[in-house]
């Protein structure tokens, strides 16, 4: 006698949990680019007002909770212009393209 488990697929409900977890991750790429986003904006807005870089990296350090590293990386880049990458992906693999925006 040989032992065969027998699973019952689910199409929809497959569709359904690969959709969940493609919106999720988008969702969560969103708010990545818009906190970049707005972080850069920042260093904008307080370099306009006149303040230091110095008192700019002290003020993104503490609000965003970066490092200092990453806080001088947004200081030198706050001039350029704001770039991200937008990827169209199919939740099923089929198709992947990306370009920056």
């Amino acid at each position: 006698v040989i032992y065969m488990s027998i699973f019952e697929y689910d199409e929809q409900l497959h569709e359904r949990t690969l959709l969940e977890e493609g919106m999720e991750i988008g969702e969560q790429r969103g708010m990545e680019i818009g906190a970049r986003k707005g972080i850069r904006g920042t260093v904008t807005i307080l370099r306009s007002l006149g303040h230091a870089d110095s008192e700019i990296r002290a003020a993104i350090t503490a609000e965003y909770d970066l490092s200092p590293e990453q806080a001088e990386q947004y200081i030198g880049s706050a001039d350029e212009s704001v770039s991200y990458e937008v990827r169209d992906i199919d939740i099923a693999g089929v198709r992947s393209t990306k370009q920056s925006v």
